[in-house]
């Protein structure tokens, strides 16, 4: 089909779109001076099979490599996006107890040691210890588990759970920020 240098040059065209980004990394790294990064090896195996006349292996190959970083960085902006929902799951109020009352606060202002309330319906503004006979927990935008979980007085209940029957208290082990 094609001859010679007609191929050298539809094998250059095609490997230009997917090698070219490559190279422009490996050539950052390498003024960084970092060397065996894998833009660099990808770029020297692609050159390579160019330099042996292996045309088709070597565009192939940067090609699948350039198709997998898409991936990969598909991967991490799904994975960001998932850490940023689970952040979202916190509440933005306390109610906790304070001088014999019960007040809503901002979690952040809630310390170690002391007793929140949880309304059903609410969730779990804090980690903690259940300090009420038993509870029943939605914890699937936590675990992905649909079925409720119960907790029993003194076991450990999750920030961003959601309580399903009547009111509970909880003693805080963890701070907002933890």
């Amino acid at each position: 089909f094609f001859q010679g240098w007609i191929k050298v040059i539809w094998y250059t065209i095609a490997y230009i779109p997917v090698g070219l980004p490559v190279i422009k990394e490996a050539y950052e790294a390498l003024r960084k001076g970092e060397i065996f990064t894998e833009f660099f090896l990808m770029s020297i195996a692609t050159i390579g099979a160019f330099a042996i006349g292996e045309y088709p292996e070597g565009v192939a190959v940067m090609l699948f490599y350039a198709i997998g970083e898409l991936f990969q960085t598909a991967a991490v902006k799904r994975a960001k996006n998932n850490i940023k929902a689970l952040l979202d799951v916190r509440p933005k109020t306390a109610t906790v107890l304070r001088n014999n009352d019960y007040v809503t606060v901002a979690p952040e202002t809630v310390t170690i040691g002391e007793t929140i309330q949880v309304k059903v319906g609410e969730k779990i503004p804090l980690d903690g210890v259940l300090f009420s006979e038993k509870a029943s927990l939605n914890t699937a935008a936590l675990t992905g588990e649909s079925k409720p979980q119960y907790a029993l007085k003194g076991e450990k209940v999750m920030a961003g759970s959601i309580n399903l029957e009547g009111v509970i208290d909880i003693k805080v082990e963890k701070l907002f920020n933890d």
